[in-house]
């Protein structure tokens, strides 16, 4: 069963036992009939020659009744098809289609069924083709419609998206009009370099296969050939900004920002940046990615854009199905070959798919390999995570009321190859489908970079003393995370974890008792200084991270109770705890302000965005020329840090809206054994 978990929900579609797609050249298959068909079998060598009787119609897949040539009738289940054929609900009766090796099915309702999960194992016939039979063509021949008629029919087809009939209609197809960059790419490349509208669209596949250099190329030569084309300059200076993101790594990071909450679904034009950082091997994990040279906290390391991306709108359940990632990974391969590489060679466990990417011209696609890819490298998200810690923690000192009614999945392939730790090197977060890293320590060259696949705020310590969920979750990836945080767990004794366990659900209940009023201060301090107790070696060397949430909660209600000082102490406590060293953060100030400073960059939690935040509040009230220098240090990088929006704090936002931790990976069900 295929699952794609998002933010409580959990969509599901059945999945027969993996079977790998055809390689075999269509002029070596035989012709086979639906009576000589064999239930629970893959027809190897052979194809079916079939046409709808009826419109299709989609729920979890395209079905519809189909015949073949003799009049045997069966019913046809289409999965993994194209958005396009899913939006209008499959195919008209009377479409004639070739099934290559056939897969009988048995259907839950006991009957039989052809199913088809592979893309490539299904080819739409036009009526002129020489293996359709005299009866079966509904359409008049080309020979007897003149070239008006066949453009006319072939826009008729694309408004209704019928891309596959556009495009065989068209006396001038366009295929990057339907996402064939690659086809689009390789036509114009077979005419003549001196055409306005040719090169014209060659630049425009190129930019979106996100070659822009050599869109830029192109559009050079157009510019110098039609100066006076008002579209060529417009995409040109489009190049120009994509190529100067994917050079420079500068974006306009405000921009997206609100771009991001006005888009639905969050799709930004921008560009890929890979930073100073590349894949490597790793002796224990295969690959990973590491610095190229010497980087700062808070440096951006990599500005990805989603290779697939699908969101659902919560509150719009009946549309759910739509947040299925893996049929636009399908079609975008199926449309275009060239990526096929940098997708496939993603981790995907043990299963095995075949050697073969490309038969009679058309690429091969295995779902079940790609089911594979997403459910190990697909992130689980949000639109834009900026928004949401300002929602949580409150922009105007007052709760927002409202949860996150939008959730979304996307794979971005560089960003999969970092490997997880608890006690990670970076963080990554999202604006729409942009997911950008950051270093979150100062980090010499050839540093492996890491985040978190999971928070590890609940896992890790209020579990128990048993092992970790964590750690129980990491093994569907295929490894065991090994971190200081996971060492110092697994040698400190038992009681130790134990007692641990005890205090902070004593915390829970305290903190729960006064949830509408606030925790009483004195109870919450205590408990926490035994739950430090309970940890054998310094913050410093390991973050104490059941100690995340209480300190900063009491920072918060002493900033709420306009009791500056303590707040800050208390949020320099909570810094402590999670293992970073600040210099200049308590009190004496010197009459200058003084200058606040991070020595030493410990564990990225859920809290501490808010921490800061309230560090930067209280300071503006006792050492205001430090509240700026606080704000820079937030994880998630607000843009423009010189200029940070203010935010006002108060107690009942924390409580009843704690803000999500940043980006999880999807978890796998269990490990593939496909």
């Amino acid at each position: 069963m295929g699952q794609q978990r998002l933010e409580g929900l959990t969509f599901s579609f059945p999945l027969p036992p993996a079977y790998a797609p055809c390689t075999t050249p269509f002029e070596h298959l035989t012709k086979v009939t639906i009576d000589n068909l064999k239930v629970e079998t893959h027809h190897r060598g052979q194809y079916l020659l079939l046409r709808t009787l009826t419109p299709t119609h989609f729920l979890a897949s395209v079905t519809g009744a189909v015949e073949d040539e003799e009049g045997n009738v069966l019913m046809l289940q289409l999965y993994n098809q194209e958005t396009a054929v899913v939006d209008r609900g499959g195919f008209s009766g009377g479409t004639v289609m070739v099934v290559v090796e056939p897969y009988l099915h048995r259907l839950r309702d006991g009957s039989c069924g052809i199913r088809v999960d592979h893309p490539s194992d299904l080819r739409i016939l036009s009526d002129h083709e020489a293996s359709v039979s005299v009866q079966w063509r509904q359409q008049v021949l080309g020979s007897e419609m003149d070239a008006m008629q066949w453009k006319a029919k072939g826009n008729d087809a694309f408004n209704a998206r019928d891309y596959r009939l556009a495009i065989e209609c068209s006396t001038a197809p366009s295929p990057s009009r339907s996402h064939q960059f690659d086809a689009a790419f390789q036509d114009l490349n077979t005419i003549p370099q001196t055409s306005e509208k040719p090169l014209l669209r060659k630049a425009q596949a190129l930019y979106h296969l996100q070659r822009f250099a050599e869109s830029c190329e192109v559009h050079e030569v157009l510019e110098k050939e039609f100066p006076a084309n008002s579209l060529a300059q417009s995409e040109f200076a489009r190049a120009n900004a994509r190529l100067a993101e994917q050079q420079t790594g500068v974006f306009p990071f405000k921009q997206m920002q609100r771009e991001a909450t006005r888009r639905s679904p969050p799709l930004l034009d921008h560009a890929t940046y890979i930073g100073p950082v590349a894949v490597r091997p790793n002796p224990s994990a295969g690959l990973g990615v590491f610095t190229t040279k010497a980087v700062k906290a808070g440096d951006l390391l990599i500005c990805e854009k989603a290779f697939a991306y699908a969101h659902v709108e919560l509150n719009d359940y009946p549309k759910s199905s739509t947040c299925r990632i893996d049929p636009l990974m399908t079609e975008k391969l199926a449309k275009n070959r060239s990526l096929t590489p940098e997708i496939t060679a993603l981790y995907h466990g043990e299963y095995e798919s075949v050697d073969g990417r490309e038969v009679d011209n058309l690429p091969v696609v295995d779902s079940f390999l790609l089911d594979r890819i997403v459910s190990l490298n697909a992130f689980g998200c949000c639109p834009s995570l900026r928004e949401i810690h300002l929602r949580s923690w409150g922009s105007d000192g007052c709760p927002s009321g409202t949860m996150n009614d939008v959730s979304a999945t996307g794979v971005w392939p560089l960003i999969s190859r970092i490997n997880h730790s608890c006690h990670s090197t970076a963080l990554s977060t999202f604006i729409g489908d942009m997911m950008i890293v950051r270093a979150t320590r100062d980090l010499p060259a050839d540093t492996e970079v890491t985040c978190m696949y999971r928070s590890v705020h609940r896992d890790r310590d209020a579990p128990g003393p048993n092992m970790p969920p964590l750690a129980l979750s990491c093994r569907n990836w295929g490894f065991q995370c090994t971190c200081i945080l996971c060492q110092d767990h697994a040698a400190t004794r038992a009681g130790s974890l134990s007692r641990r366990h005890k205090l902070q659900q004593e915390l829970e209940v305290v903190l729960a008792m006064h949830r509408a009023w606030g925790p009483d201060p004195m109870k919450v301090d205590a408990l926490l200084t035994k739950i430090a107790g309970t940890y054998p070696r310094p913050a410093a060397e390991v973050p104490r991270l059941a100690l995340e949430r209480g300190y900063p909660l009491l920072a918060l209600l002493y900033a709420s109770l306009d009791n500056p000082r303590r707040a800050i102490g208390f949020a320099v406590k909570a810094l402590e705890a999670l293992g970073y060293v600040v210099e200049g953060a308590l009190a004496p100030y010197s009459s200058g302000g003084g200058r606040l400073r991070v020595k030493g960059w410990g564990a990225v939690t859920e809290g501490l965005v808010g921490c800061w935040v309230t560090l930067a509040h209280s300071y503006r009230k006792v050492a205001p020329a430090l509240a700026p220098q606080a704000s820079p240090h937030h994880p998630i990088h607000i843009p423009n840090p010189e200029s940070p929006t203010p935010i006002t704090v108060s107690l009942p936002t924390a409580y009843n809206i704690p803000p999500p931790f940043p980006t999880q990976k999807v978890i796998p069900e269990s490990p593939s054994k496909r």
